[in-house]
């Protein structure tokens, strides 16, 4: 993506901590630090460092189900275009078939 203004996924993270608290970690990609962070050590700091490494990661993904949305849509709205536009005849068939499936599915 050219208007990227993030260092690009997947990041890795790093314990640079001296055993110690705040836990200080860097979060890397392709071996060079993106940016260094630190937290308390506990289960909710570790959460949160990891959700933030995966961000890059998150971005890409819900960008491309939004694409897959944008298409999945105007797929859509062009086949209910052509529907809308089909004569009486057509729609008509259709009803008759609607109502066959349902006999056929009640035994009738």
């Amino acid at each position: 993506m050219s208007d990227q203004k993030h260092t690009p996924g997947p990041w890795n993270r790093v314990d640079i901590s001296t055993g110690s608290t705040p836990v200080k970690e860097q979060l890397c990609y392709m071996g060079y630090a993106a940016m260094q962070i630190q937290h308390d050590g506990s289960p909710e700091g570790h959460a949160n460092a990891d959700l933030i490494a995966r961000a890059p990661v998150t971005k890409a993904e819900r960008d491309e189900l939004l694409e897959a949305l944008k298409e999945m849509t105007a797929m859509a709205d062009s086949l209910l275009t052509r529907v809308q536009k089909m004569d009486g005849s057509v729609k008509q068939a259709f009803k008759k078939s609607r109502a066959a499936i349902a006999r056929a599915e009640k035994g009738e």
